[in-house]
């Protein structure tokens, strides 16, 4: 499979078989999404910048795009991406002219990224088991809304900062004494940290 381009829309038809194909052999039990980096020497390919590149496992001058692979505990394939765009490329127009990046494409986050790939894939009517994501995706709040609003169970990461009260849980505001602004709503028990989240 080639390389994602910026836009990502281009040969939707053969991404849409090659998707169907690969939903029937793999029969994930989960959708992953993911970044996936190309380590790069020059300047010239499109989205390439100095970032976090997962190949060596550091920042480093590379292209990265964001993924949606079909996974199971023995097998994973991609069945959507789209190359991410940094700032600095979008706020250099001549730049993108020179490489070939289309008028149309705009900066966007990787999660909103995910967000589209998820849609794409809804429109080619796949159906995600459950999602999958790391802590880059995981302490989106827009994210997780976004995945619930679509009705999608999803599983993900998040950072060690990051606290969770129980689902059953339910602020208590305390009587007010008369004196002073009125007690605002609390939580009984503390909030616990959380390493992942799911739905």
């Amino acid at each position: 499979m080639g390389r994602p381009r910026a836009g990502g829309h281009r040969g939707g038809k053969v991404r849409r078989r090659i998707a169907e194909r690969l939903s029937d052999v793999v029969r994930p039990e989960v959708w992953v999404i993911d970044d996936v980096s190309f380590p790069k020497f020059g300047t010239a390919s499109v989205g390439v910048a100095r970032q976090y590149c997962g190949a060596v496992g550091k920042r480093a001058n590379c292209q990265v795009a964001v993924s949606v692979h079909a996974a199971t505990d023995t097998a994973s394939c991609p069945l959507q991406w789209q190359l991410y765009l940094p700032r600095e490329w979008t706020d250099e127009p001549d730049r993108c002219h020179r490489a070939g990046v289309p008028q149309d494409v705009v900066h966007q986050e990787k999660w909103r990224l995910g967000l589209g790939l998820l849609d794409t894939l809804a429109q080619w009517q796949l159906q995600a088991p459950v999602i999958v994501a790391g802590a880059d995706y995981g302490v989106s709040t827009p994210f997780r809304l976004a995945l619930q609003d679509r009705g999608l169970s999803y599983v993900l990461a998040l950072a060690g900062t990051k606290v969770a009260h129980p689902e059953d849980a339910w602020p208590h505001r305390p009587a007010y004494g008369g004196l002073g602004p009125p007690t605002l709503p609390r939580y009984r028990p503390p909030p616990q940290a959380k390493s992942r989240i799911r739905r």
